[in-house]
C-alpha cells in the first residue's frame, strides 16, 4: 500500500521542533519510492487508503468501525457502508446491472437495473395486498400513482353512450413470451371502438384503461336492469 508522509518542518525556523534533517530525508525517499507505484494513468497499484488498515482497492475507515469501502474482484464493482449491523452495496455485477443490496454478491441484489433500463426490486413480489392495483407505468418509463378522485377530475358527465361495450370483443390467445393461455382483449380493436377505451394507442405497445370498460360496462348492467324492473312492473 502507497502510503506518504508529511515532512514536519516545525513551528519556526530552528525551534527543534520538525524532523532531524535524516528523517526528512527519509520520508522524501520513501515517498518518491510510493509514487513509482503509481501507473501511467495515475492510480494506484496498491491499495489507498484513509484511516487505519485499508483493506481494499479504496478504504475510508474510522473508529466507529463504520467505514466506506470500494473494491473491484472478478464478478463485481462496489462501493459498500457497513457497521456493525449491516451492510449496504452498492455497485455494478457480472451482468453489467446497477446494484444495491445487502450482500458483496450482486447477482442476488435486491435492486438491479439493466442496461436496458429494466428495473428488478426482489422481495416486492412476496409484500402482498388486498387493495386494488394503483400503480401506472407511463411512456417515459415513469411510475405513477393512479387515482380515481373528484379531486384531479373536471367536466364530469353521465353522458355516456353504454352499447358502445357491445362491440368490444374479448378473445383467447396466448402470450408469446411464456406461451400462457389468457381470455383478455386486444388493445387496438378496443381502441378502434373508443379511443378512450386504449392507452398509448399512438405508441407501439399500447394498453387498455380497464377502468374505461368497467365503467361502460356497469352502465350497461344498469341500463339492462332497468329494462327488466320495466318489464316486471
Amino acid at each position: 500500500m502507497a502510503v506518504f508522509e508529511i515532512i514536519n518542518r516545525g513551528t519556526a525556523p530552528n525551534d527543534g521542533t520538525g524532523d532531524e534533517a535524516r528523517e526528512a530525508f527519509r520520508k522524501t525517499n520513501d515517498n518518491f519510492a510510493n509514487a513509482a507505484n503509481l501507473t501511467e494513468d495515475n492510480t494506484f497499484t496498491a491499495d489507498v487508503g484513509i484511516g487505519a488498515a485499508p483493506t481494499t482497492t479504496l478504504d475510508v475507515t474510522s473508529t466507529n468501525a463504520s467505514p466506506i469501502r470500494a473494491y473491484r474482484n472478478a464478478t463485481n464493482a462496489s462501493l459498500w457502508i457497513e457497521n456493525s449491523a449491516d451492510s449496504v452495496y452498492f455497485g455494478v455485477n457480472a451482468s453489467s446491472e446497477a446494484c444495491i443490496g445487502h450482500s458483496a454478491d450482486l447477482s442476488a441484489a435486491s435492486l438491479r437495473l439493466s442496461t436496458t433500463g429494466q428495473l428488478d426490486v426482489l422481495g416486492v413480489y412476496n409484500e402482498t395486498t388486498a387493495s386494488a392495483a394503483n400503480v401506472f407505468v407511463a411512456s417515459d418509463g415513469s411510475l405513477q400513482r393512479s387515482t380515481s378522485s373528484k379531486k384531479i377530475k373536471k367536466d364530469i358527465s353521465e353522458d355516456i353512450n353504454p352499447d358502445l361495450i357491445l362491440d368490444v370483443k374479448p378473445v383467447k390467445f396466448k402470450e408469446k413470451k411464456s406461451n400462457k393461455e389468457h381470455y383478455g382483449f386486444i388493445a387496438e380493436q378496443v381502441g378502434a371502438v373508443d379511443k378512450r377505451f386504449a392507452t398509448n394507442l399512438d405508441e407501439e405497445l399500447p394498453g387498455l384503461d380497464t377502468n374505461a370498460l368497467l365503467a361502460m360496462a356497469v352502465a350497461k348492467i344498469q341500463e339492462l336492469e332497468n329494462r327488466i324492473l320495466e318489464l316486471e312492473k
